[in-house]
């Protein structure tokens, strides 16, 4: 549940501390973090568009169609926000979506933050010559999988995206997030 009396007003900036996840963000304004409400709305700047959803609402999906098509697109490069005793850790990851779950192989203090907390928030951003195109916040539940077999089969998932070959960074373990939020962004009227 959301700190409601840490929110500190309701213009552009509103800060919204979200303990549930063990996270804290800037919002836009308190239905991007605050559970069961769904906004779609303009900031009245030409190509700004930005879409809240939130999973306590069973009417809406929690990863509109056209965030999915961002996050499947390309290989882009996620940050991988974790907390455990109150201090966050953030870490570039690469990453698989599909059906509302993210595929992560990764070790060492990411890995470790995970099975100590398994609320995480990962943040995909594509970037055009210095200028944000589109951007993609996550909040979900991370499940740690030790199956080698399931490990195996993402690892050649993510690397096939990647370019990387199908056995590289063997040492890694299978994490999947199951998303329960998701926020977007696109800065360009072509993106959509």
């Amino acid at each position: 549940m959301a700190d409601w009396n840490r929110c500190d007003g309701r213009d552009e900036r509103v800060a919204a501390a979200v303990t549930d996840v063990g996270f804290v963000g800037l919002a836009r304004n308190e239905a991007d973090y605050f559970p069961g409400r769904l906004a779609s709305r303009g900031s009245g700047q030409a190509g700004l568009t930005l879409f809240s959803v939130a999973v306590d609402d069973p009417t809406v999906s929690t990863v509109p169609p056209e965030a999915e098509r961002l996050l499947e697109r390309e290989p882009l490069m996620a940050h991988l926000g974790t907390c455990v005793e109150g201090r966050p850790h953030v870490a570039p990851v690469w990453y698989r979506y599909a059906d509302g779950v993210v595929e992560i192989v990764t070790t060492g203090r990411k890995l470790a933050n995970i099975r100590q907390n398994p609320r995480v928030a990962l943040s995909i951003q594509k970037d055009v010559a210095g200028e944000t195109r589109w951007m993609v916040s996550l909040l979900g539940t991370a499940t740690v999988i030790d199956d080698e077999d399931e490990t195996a089969a993402a690892r050649r998932r993510i690397n096939e995206k990647y370019g990387a070959g199908p056995d590289a960074y063997a040492e890694n373990t299978l994490v999947r997030v199951e998303v329960g939020s998701a926020t977007y962004r696109t800065y360009d009227d072509e993106i959509e």
